[in-house]
């Protein structure tokens, strides 16, 4: 049963959190003159990671306690943040590519290699488009998903762009 107390809690670690990633997304945006070191990106990458994990259980928190008439509209907020964070990482993982180029991985044979890791084949469910299909696909429970999704920008890119 959605309780009103959980919900306001979470609303309020929700605000929190965003003003935690706008800080971080506003000091990399900031750097983009003056260039970060491999240590400060592998940090800012970190504390990206830990601000996508938590608020993935505080959205988890609010879906489960708000009613059905807001869940698509925090659904589509958490989208956003999580197209704002991809986007930030994404960013850092080129400036870390540009500090440390790393040389191209040798041919897979039948499995995957990004980055020199060998990737065994996952066949992931595909999604059709179609937005009124969305919550109903993204909640449907998956024996690939673990407490620990892939850190890897580029790993977890090899995976999902085919089902794109």
């Amino acid at each position: 049963m959605p309780s009103k107390t959980l919900l306001n809690t979470a609303l309020r670690e929700k605000q929190t959190t965003l003003l935690a990633f706008a800080t971080v997304d506003a000091f990399i945006s900031a750097h983009s003159v003056t260039p970060l070191n491999t240590l400060q990106v592998d940090a800012f990458i970190t504390k990206l990671t830990q601000i996508e994990d938590r608020i993935d259980d505080i959205y988890g928190r609010i879906l489960e306690n708000c009613d059905a008439v807001d869940a698509a509209t925090h659904e589509t907020e958490l989208q956003d943040f999580l197209g704002k964070v991809l986007l930030a990482t994404s960013t850092l993982n080129g400036t870390k590519n540009s500090l440390n180029p790393t040389p191209s991985p040798p041919p897979g044979g039948g499995r995957s290699s990004v980055q020199g890791v060998r990737l065994p084949k996952l066949d992931l469910p595909k999604f059709s488009g179609d937005l009124q299909d969305w919550i109903a696909f993204s909640r449907r429970p998956s024996s690939l998903q673990t407490s620990r999704r892939p850190r890897n920008f580029s790993n977890s890119t090899h995976y999902l762009s085919p089902t794109l």
